[in-house]
């Protein structure tokens, strides 16, 4: 784990803040500190630069949006594309081809459009695709 502190400007909440970043999950912590109390006010997924708030006043305070706009500029060059809106491309190209499935194209169509798009059973399965047309 990497510790780094970055002291701001007094605010009214919070002295100074600690950042740390956990390498397994690749989040940045934003500790809030006062004093000899420290706690977690927001967290960003460097993967999909989504922040979560430990602490609603981080919203409003001018120097952790600072950090944490820092964080989410640092996710959008690691990954410049949303994963969710890739995730929703994908699950649309599993549906399209569920809708062949049912509309009596086969089983092998819909599968080796799939498979040659790259997709693994597995990944078939999670994004919406019949297990029992795997099977056939």
């Amino acid at each position: 784990m990497m510790n780094e502190t970055r002291n701001t400007e007094m605010q009214d909440r919070w002295e100074k803040f600690l950042v740390s970043k956990e390498e397994e999950d690749d989040i940045y912590y934003l500790n809030g500190v006062n004093g000899e109390e420290s706690h977690v006010i927001a967290a960003v997924d460097m993967e999909t630069g989504k922040v979560f708030y430990g602490d609603p006043a981080a919203r409003e305070d001018d120097a952790a949006q600072e950090l944490i706009q820092a964080f989410i500029g640092e996710a959008k060059r690691k990954h410049p594309y949303s994963i969710e809106r890739l995730e929703n491309i994908l699950a649309c190209v599993v549906d399209y081809e569920c809708e062949e499935l049912a509309s009596g194209e086969g089983t092998s169509g819909a599968m080796k459009n799939l498979l040659s798009m790259g997709f693994s059973e597995e990944e078939m399965m999670y994004f919406g695709f019949p297990e029992e047309a795997l099977e056939d």
